[in-house]
Formats: C-alpha cells, structure tokens, sequence
C-alpha cells in the first residue's frame, strides 16, 4: 500500500514539472477589454464620455489564431479622416530592439511591420507589408508574418492596441488595451518546485530499493 501511495506522489511531482516546461494552454490567445471606457481629451480636461461614444475605437477584445490578429470593437472600426487604429506585439520579451509585430490601420497607413532577431542580437527578418489589414464585421484582420519563427505566438509578452479618433487639434478620443505576462508569486518559484519534485523522486528511489534488498 505504502508502494502505491510513493508512486502516486511520484506521478504528481512529475505532472508539476512537466507542466512546468508545457503549459496547457487554449487554442488561441485572447484578452478581453473593458468597453465605454474612452477618454475623451480637450486640451487641458479630461473624462470618461460614456457608452454609446464613438463605439468604432471602442476596443472589446483581442485574439490570436497563431496565423493572424482579430481585435474586435464595439462597432465596425472606421478608417475616415481623424480616425487611427494601431498595435504593438512583443512576442519575446519587451525591448524595441528584440522580436515584435507592429502595424497601423487609418486613412493614410496601413502597414505591419515585423522584426525577428537571434539570441545574440542580430536581425533575422525586417519585414514591411503593406495594405494587407482589413475590416470584416465589428474587427480589424491582421496577419501575422513569419510565423514559424515566433515560438510564443499563442502567449505574447506584451500585447498594446492603441485607437483614437481626433476631431481637432487637442480634442480627440482614446481608447487602450493593455496586456503583459504575470509572474509567479515570487522569485525561484519554478527552480524550488523543480528541485522539491527531483528530491522526492531520489527520496522514493531510494526507500524502494532499500525494501527490495
């Protein structure tokens, strides 16, 4: 009895570490945003003008498929004069010179820009594509290039779209969804599970083998 309680304890440890390396995950990453949340800018004053309020840069969520970017409004997004939609994805870690996908979608632009480098620095892919996002429904489409090269694709490290609608020089309305990794609770989290899980494993070793001689 004694036996199978260690080998079941073994088999938990296990599962910890693995998932440790192999997190499950959903099939797409999506982080939701709280809608009438606008800032409304007048010069010097700011505030919150409602619901209702210019709901087409009113963002309500963001979703990757591993292939492209859904970010989906309110109401269907609109690419008038004074109207600006853009984005910034880190997808390993969060220096403006590491690995990321930007882009713009407005009157004037709309571009994705994609950066790729190596572990030391040096750049992969630099790449610009032009007219290449587009509007279907209440979203903006937008594809992500060079996939096979981005491992975190479904788990981003910062994910920013930023849209506004200006009316005049000073007057204009905002809107932000802001996403960034958590932490574990404390540094060393993962090497003291980790060590914890590989003491157990030698403990039940050797107490097995102790009872077999």
């Amino acid at each position: 009895m004694k036996k199978k309680i260690m080998i079941g304890f073994l088999g938990i440890f296990l599962c910890i570490m693995i998932l440790q390396i192999s997190p499950i995950r959903g099939a797409n990453f999506k982080v939701e945003d709280d809608t009438a949340d606008l800032t409304y800018y007048n010069n010097s004053t700011q505030g919150n003008p409602g619901s209702g309020v210019h709901d087409e840069i009113d963002i309500d969520y963001v979703e990757i498929d591993g292939v492209s970017i859904l970010v989906s409004f309110v109401a269907a997004p609109n690419n008038s004069a004074g109207y600006e939609y853009s984005f910034r994805i880190y997808w390993i870690g969060d220096d403006p010179l590491g690995n990321w996908t930007k882009g713009t979608w407005s009157n004037t632009h709309n571009q994705v820009h994609t950066r790729i480098e190596d572990g030391s620095g040096a750049e992969i892919v630099d790449e610009w594509a032009y007219d290449v996002i587009y509007p279907v429904g209440v979203g903006l489409i937008i594809p992500i290039y060079n996939t096979s090269m981005i491992p975190t694709i479904l788990d981003p490290h910062i994910v920013a779209i930023h849209t506004q609608f200006t009316i005049a020089e000073g007057e204009q309305y905002t809107d932000n969804l802001d996403y960034a990794t958590g932490t574990f609770p404390f540094p060393g989290f993962t090497f003291w599970i980790t060590m914890s899980g590989l003491s157990l494993i030698i403990m039940i070793g050797l107490v097995m083998n102790k009872k077999k001689n």
